[in-house]
């Protein structure tokens, strides 16, 4: 994928990985005024207060409801929104990012998107450090959106997550970028107990609540606000069944579906009995996905299929109706070539086609799943 023409390849970086050309765009100077004070909950886009999309579920003769927090009605289309823009406020609160300034950061996708987005209005230079795996699809729109793209390549030992963190800290500390650490910064789990958190959880309190494991800041936040709260029902994170991010693996497989489980550990791990764990596998959101796409249903990116799939598994145990709350931290578009791409080896093609079967009579019953 790397290096052909849709991607041209120049003088490797700090014997890591290669930077990919940045697009020829016009950039607009300064959009918007320098902020001398952000506040994190004042974005100068529409982030945050996303509307809730409510689904009917009839399972073992009860009516269950699932509210889905719309996230990917941000303005840059994500929960991550949120976290690019109260990482860059920090970065300017705190005076280590400038007017004109360079920030660096590794990402595997909607943050990357959310922050070329935001430094491009605010005219601040972003770099991204992406893994040789990340979805071309998804470099496109990190591209498109202004940021120049590093691609990782980890050294023996390394993970391909250590190896993209690894890599932008070593060009911020050669170019001066600030380098903002998502995966590492205290903001980021930060920002979903201020933000996301007391904005969901402030007219709506669900019988269960069901995050997507992703890089442990959304469930980390979550879950210590739902704790210091005192609130009584259970955060429930849905991870992949090869993920490590926050247990032993069941299994050694690849990971496939982009946010959903991590090969490393999570610096942002929620205290012992503050959530449940709940695996699926990566072939049953493939799936959930697949018919979502064929039948023109929600449009739900591919964690929050595998968080719905989830979701609904925990229905089918409950002895009462129940209504619960998942985030749909991001919209389908991007994923459409992952998926056709999965299903081209034949193994992992007959375990969604199984799947599918399994599966679509009940998604297919839901109210409001499909538009």
């Amino acid at each position: 994928m790397w290096g052909s023409k849709k991607f041209p390849c120049i003088t490797p970086f700090a014997e890591r990985g290669i930077l990919l050309q940045k697009d020829s765009l016009q950039r607009k100077s300064l959009i918007l005024d320098w902020p001398a004070h952000p506040r994190l909950l004042a974005p100068p886009v529409a982030i945050g207060n996303t509307p809730w999309r409510h689904l009917r579920v009839s399972m073992g003769g009860m009516e269950h409801e699932i509210r889905i927090k719309e996230e990917y009605r941000n303005a840059f289309g994500s929960i991550k929104d949120r976290v690019a823009w109260a990482l860059l406020a920090e970065a300017i609160g705190s005076g280590s990012l400038g007017p004109h300034g360079h920030v660096i950061d590794a990402s595997s996708g909607n943050y990357g998107i959310a922050l070329a987005s935001l430094g491009r209005m605010l005219d601040v230079q972003v770099d991204i450090v992406v893994s040789a795996g990340t979805p071309a699809a998804t470099v496109d729109l990190i591209r498109a959106a202004g940021a120049s793209i590093h691609v990782a390549e980890p050294v023996q030992g390394e993970t391909l997550h250590q190896g993209r963190i690894a890599l932008a800290g070593e060009i911020a500390a050669q170019t001066g970028a600030t380098f903002l650490d998502q995966y590492n910064n205290p903001g980021n789990p930060n920002t979903h107990y201020r933000w996301t958190a007391a904005e969901t959880f402030e007219s709506f309190l669900p019988d269960a609540m069901f995050v997507s494991a992703s890089s442990g800041g959304t469930a980390a936040g979550i879950s210590r606000y739902v704790r210091d709260r005192k609130l009584s029902f259970p955060l429930i994170v849905v991870d992949s069944i090869a993920s490590n991010i926050l247990a032993k693996p069941m299994n050694e497989g690849r990971l496939l579906v982009p946010g959903m489980g991590s090969k490393r550990r999570t610096s942002f791990v929620p205290e012992s009995g503050d959530y449940q764990l709940l695996r699926i596998p990566d072939s049953q959101a493939l799936a959930c996905y697949s018919l979502l796409e064929a039948g023109a249903g929600l449009s739900l990116g591919l964690s929050s299929c595998g968080v719905l799939a989830g979701a609904l598994r925990w229905l089918s145990l409950q002895k009462q109706p129940c209504k619960v709350a998942m985030l749909g931290v991001d919209g389908r578009g991007k994923y459409s070539a992952h998926v056709a791409a999965c299903r081209q080896n034949p193994t992992l093609a007959a375990d969604i086609e199984a799947y599918i079967q399994t599966d679509e009579a009940s998604l297919m019953a839901i109210s409001g799943l499909w538009e």
